[in-house]
């Protein structure tokens, strides 16, 4: 069976127009796909700001109204660095207050920084527990709804607070100091 000459003039242009109908439905598709995952995105970042409600900025102030305690105590501020050990260079500025809420029960408020741009705070109570003087043991965890489970585990002394923390599936680190100017 053959086609004719007007035969295959109506089937190229069917065809180009399928082919043009079909090249505006991927660039469709693929800028719906960029939006579904901007509002992602964005719906992500409305829930971590709201779950990080904290009493970091509140905290902080008055951590810095007594100022760094004499050793060996380890309450009030801390800064440092957190990374994520499942991810090499995926990492962030952190900051924390150790607050005294009861015997050996302290609130580590903490504001950690991501991304560059974002911001989140959190509290968690920790217990601390003394191994040696002036060295002491940290653990903690909380609930964080939408992300899991969250547990910090760690060793404080008066000038060093090194930690390993656990957020759903993955593992961090947080290394932390006195800041200078506080």
């Amino acid at each position: 069976m053959t086609v004719g000459a007007e035969g295959e003039a109506w089937m190229g242009s069917r065809t180009r127009r399928v082919s043009a109908s079909l090249r505006r439905m991927n660039r469709t598709n693929r800028v719906s796909a960029r939006l579904r995952r901007g509002l992602s995105l964005l719906s992500l970042s409305a829930v971590v700001l709201a779950v990080g409600c904290s009493s970091y900025r509140s905290d902080a102030r008055a951590a810095r109204r007594s100022g760094v305690p004499a050793a060996p105590a380890v309450a009030g501020p801390w800064e440092g660095r957190w990374t994520d050990l499942g991810r090499p260079g995926h990492g962030g500025p952190l900051k924390c207050v150790l607050t005294p809420v009861g015997h050996h029960v302290y609130r580590l408020s903490t504001r950690a920084g991501w991304w560059r741009v974002f911001q989140s705070s959190y509290d968690t109570h920790v217990v601390l527990t003394p191994v040696a003087p002036g060295v002491q043991i940290l653990q903690g965890g909380a609930d964080l709804g939408l992300f899991g489970g969250y547990s910090v585990t760690g060793r404080v002394d008066h000038t060093t607070f090194q930690a390993v923390y656990r957020v759903g599936n993955h593992t961090g680190s947080m290394t932390l100091h006195r800041p200078k100017n506080f």
